[in-house]
């Protein structure tokens, strides 16, 4: 008997339900398969004779996508300082970063934590350490001067890279404000205009007896503490004086003169010659390496042009203040394709997650180039209020994207 098409729904409704099954089992299995990863880890105390980690630490982890921070999550350690973290994303896209604060000082691992190659379970263990007051582990393992010549005006951008040699966090001793002060960098006596990065907090810097004294701690390990700030100096002749004096060992310090318009003379300074980056010529000269004390005397030797632009001089003459715009409004785009190139690329984002990009392996490698400047413009771009946020958001992925692929 032929089966009309009536007689033939129960079985079109049963096949629709069993598809529709089959659909949702799928999909939960994927979602189960991307979300079946485990960090399990340990807070270990790495200070030696420090007493172990007990429980109630709490560790937090930043989830991360496509270099894109969207959320965190938070345990605590129990008895044996331990912690796990489940029902994470395994995708390639994703990654994890741990971080836990033992003795009001904060510590994080070295490297993001990734699921690769079909793995669900990464162990880690998160060092942390006894405090100390004591500076004598404290060193410079880098120090940047970046000078850019408005003619009658300098603007001088200082990046450098504190370490920690020892096995105790430096948190530093009481400061003129009664806060606990740590590394403490020159400034000159004629210097205006202080600026920072925007996402720098405005208090966490003091000045006292001609310095930039910091309030954050040094952890053990290199390079555990970046500085970076800008300032400008008035020119009143074709010759601007230098002088420094570090309480900390430099392991290295270095000049980049933009140019035309910029040289320098000095006992201690080593003309290393041009140097392209991000299509702008430097002059650059090594100082070298400074034991702590050692004068550093250098003379800046200025073309005598007109200023480029009225904005530069609406700040001269002012007293140093905190100020965070003065930096991005005088052009901080040069600053950072400087330092960006040269220096440090995670300035960039000074609050973000480190990305899978060395400093090094930028300013090595040609095709970099193009790809920060893009990045540059579209910084300034969503700042200049030209893009939206989700647009800046998902062109600034792209690009660091392709940046991690180089």
């Amino acid at each position: 008997m032929k089966r009309t098409f009536f007689a033939w729904l129960p079985v079109l409704g049963l096949a629709v339900v069993l598809a529709m099954s089959l659909a949702l089992f799928a999909t939960q299995a994927t979602a189960q398969a991307q979300d079946s990863g485990v960090i399990d880890g340990q807070v270990v105390n790495s200070t030696a004779g420090g007493p172990a980690v007990g429980a109630g630490i709490t560790v937090t982890l930043t989830l991360v996508q496509s270099d894109t921070v969207t959320g965190t999550l938070e345990t605590t350690t129990d008895s044996a300082g331990r912690f796990r973290f489940e029902g994470l994303a395994t995708d390639s896209d994703w990654s994890y970063w741990l971080e836990a604060v033992y003795l009001g000082v904060p510590y994080s691992n070295a490297e993001t934590v990734t699921f690769t190659g079909g793995q669900t379970t990464q162990a880690v263990t998160l060092p942390v350490y006894e405090r100390t007051d004591d500076d004598s582990q404290i060193s410079v393992y880098s120090g940047h001067i970046i000078v850019e010549s408005y003619g009658t005006v300098l603007r001088v951008s200082e990046v450098y890279l504190f370490g920690n040699s020892g096995d105790r966090a430096y948190v530093g001793r009481p400061g003129p404000d009664g806060r606990l002060t740590t590394v403490g960098i020159p400034l000159p006596s004629d210097a205006v205009g202080l600026a920072f990065a925007e996402d720098i907090p405005a208090d966490r810097f003091v000045q006292s007896d001609g310095k930039l004294l910091d309030t954050e701690p040094v952890p053990p390990g290199e390079q555990t503490l970046t500085v970076f700030y800008s300032y400008h100096l008035p020119v009143t002749d074709s010759l601007v004086t230098m002088q420094r004096s570090y309480d900390y060992p430099i392991a290295d310090l270095s000049f980049l003169l933009t140019q035309p318009g910029l040289a320098a003379r000095g006992d201690q300074l080593l003309d290393v010659g041009p140097q392209s980056i991000m299509d702008q010529e430097f002059a650059v000269y090594a100082a070298g390496a400074l034991p702590a004390g050692t004068p550093l005397n250098v003379d800046l030797l200025v073309e005598t042009t007109e200023m480029a632009g009225s904005s530069a001089t609406s700040k001269i003459g002012q007293p140093i203040t905190d100020n965070q715009g003065l930096l991005r409004g005088l052009g901080l785009g040069l600053a950072v394709l400087t330092v960006l190139g040269a220096v440090l690329y995670p300035l960039l984002t000074a609050q973000s997650r480190p990305p899978a990009v060395t400093a090094s392996a930028l300013a090595s490698n040609p095709q970099a180039r193009p790809l920060l400047a893009e990045l540059a413009d579209l910084q300034a771009a969503f700042e200049a209020g030209q893009l939206d946020e989700e647009t800046y958001q998902q062109q600034r992925a792209e690009i660091l994207e392709a940046l991690r692929s180089l």
